[in-house]
């Protein structure tokens, strides 16, 4: 999104002592790892070339805007990537009949309370999806398999968060983890 290559060299500007320093100490004969494009998006189509396509799909994360989710197609296989997002209809529509759903959840927040306001708690379960929408939204895309991540908070109990989807969608569930991989 907009805003993003500022944000990148802003932060890369913090980071240049250090990497100053370990340019400088290691001598690599290859700095090409520190280069970097970025393309920032302003059109519904990312990436189109050969046999795959990338394109955005505004979801909604108010306040935080814009927010994407994404759509790739590689040959016949269809990957809906949500991104950070509340229930959102748009993403429902473009994850119709989907192979693959990858999608954020909150878990629950209630084991927190005690480290979070109440307004805190509520203000972070609004722009995020619960379980049951997470499951709503697959069933009524009728999406193939569903791959939960990005999990709010990150400690949770896999089966209970894995029962809760599945009293909502009738396909299979993947609780996602670092490195997991999936054959497309």
């Amino acid at each position: 999104p907009t805003g993003l290559k500022a944000f990148f060299e802003k932060t890369l500007e913090a980071y240049n002592p250090e990497l100053s320093l370990r340019k400088d100490w290691e001598r690599r004969p290859n700095e090409s790892g520190l280069n970097y494009l970025i393309n920032e998006i302003d059109s519904t189509s990312v990436l189109t070339k050969d046999n795959i396509s990338v394109n955005k799909i505004d979801v909604d994360h108010y306040p935080v805007e814009p927010a994407f989710g994404y759509e790739i197609n590689l040959d016949s296989t269809k990957v809906i990537y949500s991104g950070d997002t509340r229930y959102c209809k748009n993403l429902e529509k473009a994850a119709l009949d989907a192979d693959f759903l990858i999608h954020e959840v909150l878990v629950d927040l209630t084991l927190n309370k005690t480290r979070m306001t109440e307004e805190t708690v509520t203000n972070i379960t609004d722009y995020h999806t619960s379980p049951k929408e997470v499951g709503t939204l697959a069933e009524n895309a009728k999406v193939k398999k569903l791959i939960l991540n990005h999990f709010v908070p990150p400690v949770f109990n896999e089966e209970e968060l894995e029962r809760e989807v599945k009293e909502h969608y009738s396909g299979e569930v993947v609780v996602g983890r670092d490195l997991l991989e999936i054959n497309l």
